[in-house]
Order: C-alpha cells, then sequence, then structure tokens
C-alpha cells in the first residue's frame, strides 16, 4: 500500500502486509499503535544506555536489558500514577541537585 500525503508534511510511506484480509485502514492504524512502542525503545536507549552494557559475558548482556526494560515499565507506571501536580516537571535523566526548589 502506498500513502501520499497532500498537505507535503510528510513524507510517502510505503505499508506491506502478510495477511491480505487486512484493511488499508487497519494496516495503517496497526502501524500508528507501534509509537509507543518505538517511543519505549528510544527512551530506554537514551535514558537508561540499553545500548551501551557494560557486561563483558553473554549472560550479563542477556540479562541486562530485560531488567532495565522491567524498570523503565515500574517507574513510567508509578509516573502516570502521581496526580500531575506532584510529578516534578524534571526531565528523565537529571538528577535530583540540578532542580531548583
Amino acid at each position: 500500500m502506498f500513502v501520499r500525503d497532500l498537505t507535503g508534511t510528510h513524507r510517502d510511506e510505503y505499508f506491506f502486509t502478510t495477511d491480505p484480509a487486512r484493511t488499508p485502514t487497519e494496516v495503517i492504524e496497526h502501524y500508528c499503535g507501534r509509537q509507543s512502542i518505538e517511543t519505549t525503545f528510544q527512551e530506554c536507549r537514551s535514558c537508561l544506555g540499553l545500548e551501551s552494557t557494560r557486561g563483558w559475558c553473554r549472560v550479563t548482556v542477556l540479562r541486562a536489558a530485560p531488567c532495565l526494560f522491567g524498570l523503565y515499565s515500574v517507574v513510567a507506571s508509578l509516573c502516570q500514577l502521581l496526580p500531575e501536580s506532584k510529578r516534578g516537571g524534571r526531565a528523565a535523566g537529571r538528577t535530583g541537585r540540578e532542580r531548583s526548589e
């Protein structure tokens, strides 16, 4: 499937699927639903150092990624439970010393 943005604000996209029963709308919805997953991977790489684990043996490297994903998920979930006024507005990766109180 080919999608062209007539406004010119986005690039043209090609979408492929192995399921011929899917409608074009379903294919695009599935693609758009992946955005949160991609954001999670990007945040894990930038904030948690997922790509730069310091382990040298195979077992350490294989154990680090699931632990970091789990930790990130717990922290993100707890943050969402906090009222907006209690979240502090700090960017991820900053220490408490950088915050002026």
